[in-house]
């Protein structure tokens, strides 16, 4: 299949192909790749008549311009390439390390799994987070005010009411027999 915004494979944010939404993160990913490759043409742009500027007896400043739209265009192409890669081979190059998301998902997966299992849903880390706030004393404390300790019990007595007039007498029967 001609895949002309050349991302191959189902969408990674689980979306059926042909649905509206790939259309529009498709639309989305083109846009944002076209502002991308603008801004590093301007930046290359601007690094090239500031380096001649310099070359042919601009004034001084124009050497920090030249410097920093370099930098700016060799961290663009090394940002791009980085990310390129965890994806696929840049340029179509087998390079080693790289295409590491397709080709490890199911370990980074398990692993990514793991790590929140053990630092932050286990017991401990979660009694301990809730120790730390306090949420019983906070509790209290706002309960001792009268109108939020009228505000709980009058909610409280209009759910039990709800319940109590919702139920079938026929099973209240049976349940207490």
């Amino acid at each position: 299949m001609n895949d002309p915004e050349g991302v191959s494979g189902p969408v990674s944010a689980g979306f059926a192909r042909g649905t509206t939404d790939e259309v529009g993160l498709r639309r989305g990913l083109r846009r944002m790749r076209l502002i991308a490759g603008s801004l590093l043409a301007a930046v290359v742009t601007i690094y090239l008549l500031a380096a001649r500027w310099q070359a042919h007896g601009g004034p001084g400043w124009i050497g920090y311009v030249a410097a920093a739209t370099e930098a700016g265009a060799v961290g663009a192409l090394a940002d791009w390439f980085a990310v390129t890669a965890l994806f696929r081979h840049p340029l179509g190059l087998p390079i080693p390390h790289t295409a590491i998301i397709p080709r490890r998902k199911d370990a980074l997966g398990r692993s990514l799994e793991n790590f929140v299992g053990t630092h932050f849903l286990a017991e401990d880390v979660i009694r301990e987070k809730i120790d730390g706030i306090g949420v019983s004393a906070r509790v209290g404390a706002w309960l001792r005010q009268p109108s939020h300790a009228e505000r709980v019990t009058t909610e409280a007595a209009e759910r039990f009411i709800a319940v109590l007039s919702g139920m079938n007498d026929d099973l209240v029967r049976e349940l207490v027999e």
